[in-house]
């Protein structure tokens, strides 16, 4: 039995179990495996006690025999157009006003789509596509996005577990029976989802096994890493990063995920703003549509995918001659993705998401996702604590008292305090907010603000949020510095030469940690002292 049978399998008898032992607001359910629809079979339905669809879930493609629930996205548009199919034609066929509650599911995630008026889902489905079992172009061109938006309601994890299945059976039920959508998200959490998701799929299924491998097998990748990392031949920093045996490999692959997410995202806003040419989907077009000299132009493998997006990024770069902080990340631009189809379409289908959302939906969103890439427990064992951005703002609007105070977080993380600090030194300055202060304003608070952190992908990611704060103006002169706080003595006018993320890169730039800061800011890194090295 193959992966998918054996999910589908378990979640038809766990939904069984389910629906035999309990009602739902006094309606009895059943689940139907394999229901037919005209010469068609939807995985699994559930119907009410008038024997109506009332749900319809899709577990695999159709006609994909070598795929595994394991490589199964619930937000593929040929599943999702597969789902959608079923449940419109459901519709049709009991004369229904509405198409079922439809849901795409795999182990680790099911998606919810709320039921869509018949006439409306004809806009979004194309029947004829449905017919032949083209379900890939089953959602009519620029629907797809606007389906995500307007009627994905929910999304669960542990999706073999009866908490979960209850909530939802509860959930459909009140939907159906009361016309009352429960627990929608917003476009923001949709949003924020869909990226951690889009991160911990790229993650777990292509990029880590073949980092990994790469590391194991190639000397000159691994010193590469290791000098990317502040190594060289007599030390191993990437070890300290990964462990020993590899047993941390995945905070490195997620950080590398998280960064090629942030260039994609970056650029949709910085195309907003500047003359730059549209990020299309890149494997769909079979070529790379923005011709850069040296660049693979036809797309036959993964790094054909990654040269092509790397020449949109370096015509960023030169096209507002700043940014670097975003598109040179130095260790983290090295991703290994395993060369694979499912992993290119992945990467379509984030660019296509990316493409239709409101680019102001990303300036708010861009910080957040951090925060759920490490455990709480690894952060911990950082000194790594998440401050939510009220607590920060209450902090900073009490510290500093004047729109001339310097600022310093010594353990700036991904750069909340320092957000907050950028946004109240506006206020001060200007006695009002702004979303995007004037480009001399821009600098001049960017002056008055220094973060210090250990970790690279935070300072990278604390740089991108300043950065952000005003696309439309260059940021050279952020001071961001990626060191051990206690290696450095702010009491000294001292000159200190280590790597700063600026936007010429991470380079030596020699900048003076002041010894004049009238405010200093931050959550510090608490932490137990048998958790403290010797050093």
């Amino acid at each position: 039995m193959s992966n998918e049978a054996q999910f589908e399998y378990a979640l038809h008898k766990l939904l069984d179990s389910i629906t035999t032992n309990y009602s739902f607001l006094g309606v009895k359910l059943r689940v139907c495996s394999q229901y037919e629809i005209k010469n068609k079979k939807a995985d699994l339905v559930v119907l009410n006690d008038q024997n109506t669809p009332v749900l319809v879930i899709e577990t695999k493609r159709e006609g994909d025999k070598v795929k595994t629930s394991s490589r199964f996205d619930p937000y593929d548009i040929s599943v999702v157009g597969q789902a959608l199919c079923y449940s419109l034609m459901i519709a049709l066929k009991d004369s229904l006003p509405k198409t079922p509650i439809t849901a795409t599911a795999n182990p680790d995630r099911l998606v919810v789509f709320k039921p869509i008026e018949v006439e409306k889902a004809k806009e979004i489905v194309d029947l004829d596509q449905c017919e032949t079992r083209n379900y890939k172009k089953a959602i009519r061109e620029h629907k797809y996005a606007e389906l995500l938006q307007n009627y994905v309601y929910n999304s669960y994890d542990r999706v073999l577990n009866e908490t979960t299945l209850k909530e939802l059976l509860d959930n459909v039920v009140r939907i159906t029976n009361e016309n009352k959508i429960v627990g929608q998200l917003d476009t923001f959490n949709f949003v924020l989802g869909q990226l951690k998701y889009f991160v911990d799929y790229m993650d777990r299924y292509f990029v880590r096994d073949k980092l990994k491998s790469e590391l194991k097998n190639s000397k000159v990748y691994r010193d590469l890493m290791n000098n990317l990392a502040g190594g060289s031949d007599k030390e191993d920093k990437l070890s300290e990063l990964i462990g020993e045996n590899y047993e941390r490999i995945d905070r490195l692959s997620k950080m590398m995920v998280y960064v090629l997410l942030n260039k994609i995202i970056f650029y949709k806003i910085l195309r907003n703003i500047y003359d730059l040419p549209e990020l299309i989907p890149v494997y769909a077009n079979k070529q790379c549509p923005f011709i850069i000299p040296g660049v693979h132009h036809q797309i036959e493998s993964v790094d054909d995918y990654l040269a092509c997006l790397n020449a949109y990024f370096s015509h960023a770069r030169e096209k507002t001659e700043d940014f670097e902080p975003i598109f040179w990340t130095g260790l983290f631009d090295q991703i290994k993705i395993s060369d694979e189809e499912d992993a290119m379409q992945e990467l379509d289908y984030i660019i296509s998401l990316i493409h239709e959302i409101d680019p102001k939906v990303f300036a708010t969103i861009i910080g957040h996702i951090y925060e759920e890439l490490i455990k709480p427990s690894e952060r911990h064992a950082f000194g790594q604590f998440y401050t939510p951005p009220s607590i920060a703002r209450m902090i900073v609007n009490w510290a500093i008292r004047s729109e001339k105070d310097k600022v310093l977080d010594p353990g700036c993380g991904s750069g909340t305090f320092l957000v907050r600090a950028y946004e109240r030194l506006v206020e001060l300055k200007t006695g009002m907010k702004q979303d995007y202060p004037s480009k001399e304003l821009h600098k001049k608070v960017l002056d008055q603000l220094y973060g210090v952190d250990i970790n690279a992908f935070a300072a990278h990611l604390a740089a991108m949020n300043l950065s952000v704060k005003n696309p439309y103006s260059p940021s050279t002169n952020v001071n961001i510095v990626r060191k051990d706080y206690f290696g450095i003595i702010p009491s000294q006018k001292t000159l200190i030469s280590n790597p700063v993320i600026t936007p010429q890169g991470e380079e030596e730039r020699k900048i003076v940690l002041r010894n004049d800061f009238d405010a200093v800011v931050g959550n510090p890194p608490y932490t137990r002292w048998t958790e403290i090295g010797k050093e």
